[in-house]
């Protein structure tokens, strides 16, 4: 089949412009990708830091139980020497 007058389309310019559509969108999906990793490792990095502080807290409180635990034994101690 003739190509119109002017349209000088080689089956190699064919493939390059389907190439460069397809490697544009293939890049802008990739793009999108990329992005949905990066929310989910910023949410997952939130996540690990909520973790991490619910540990610390939960040593903190542990800490202050078992300091007020030794406190009062010290208390009964130092009453019963005291009598």
């Amino acid at each position: 089949m003739p190509l119109p007058e002017g349209q000088g389309i080689t089956s190699r310019g064919v493939f390059c412009r389907v190439f460069i559509n397809v490697s544009r969108e293939t890049h802008t999906k990739m793009i999108a990708v990329i992005d949905y990793g990066m929310e989910n490792l910023r949410s997952i990095r939130n996540a690990l830091m909520m973790v991490k502080i619910a540990h610390a807290l939960t040593i903190v409180l542990l800490s202050c139980v078992f300091a007020q635990y030794v406190v009062s034994l010290q208390c009964v101690w130092l009453k019963k020497r005291s009598v």
